[in-house]
């Protein structure tokens, strides 16, 4: 069908769903590797041809502005940006709610917020050009408060929050080490962690 391998071909039902799946099972770098793909047929195909929206399909005869593939953006939010509510009721309107920053592919920076019923959250981060240094910065509203999961190598990373050791921050709380992340229950308030 003169369709190269490894591009995203899932139709309308599977777009809303690939991205995640794929992150969720441990493939968020397959995630990424689609994400950035330019060639017929991808996400930023319709880039190439000079759109500014998403189209219905991928040879310009149906609707040039379409949702469907939009629902990458969400997952933008969701996995690089990482504000999520967990999708647990109790979290419904952030009064708690997840920040899960993610990197990967050739992007070194993200940033982003989401205005939710109880405030606005920020999300960003930056990628040292080596690769070596993970800084992460958000605003947690107030009356809020978040679990944050920074992406780690090793339980041995250096951790600093506002230039001094993670555990002597106000506002943060260790929780444990799982599937490469160091988790932390934070308060209301800016923060800057550097991994």
């Amino acid at each position: 069908n003169g369709i190269a391998p490894n591009v995203q071909t899932v139709g309308f039902i599977g777009y809303p769903i690939l991205y995640y799946a794929l992150s969720q099972h441990g493939n968020a770098d397959t995630a990424f590797t689609l994400i950035e793909q330019t060639q017929y047929p991808s996400i930023l195909y319709p880039v190439t041809q000079g759109s500014t929206t998403t189209w219905e399909c991928y040879s310009r005869v149906n609707s040039l502005n379409h949702f469907f593939s939009g629902c990458v953006a969400s997952w933008l939010y969701t996995d690089i940006l990482g504000i999520t509510h967990g999708y647990k009721q109790e979290n419904v309107g952030y009064q708690h709610f997840i920040l899960q920053p993610t990197y990967g592919g050739s992007l070194t920076y993200a940033k982003g917020s989401y205005n939710s019923r109880s405030g606005e959250i920020k999300s960003e981060w930056k990628l040292s050009d080596d690769g070596k240094i993970f800084t992460y910065k958000c605003t947690v509203p107030a009356n809020t408060t978040a679990t944050l999961g920074l992406p780690i190598e090793k339980e041995a990373a250096v951790i600093t929050e506002g230039g001094k050791d993670v555990l002597l921050s106000e506002g943060v709380s260790f929780i444990k080490y799982e599937n490469g992340r160091a988790w932390y229950e934070i308060t209301s308030g800016e923060y800057e962690f550097t991994v």
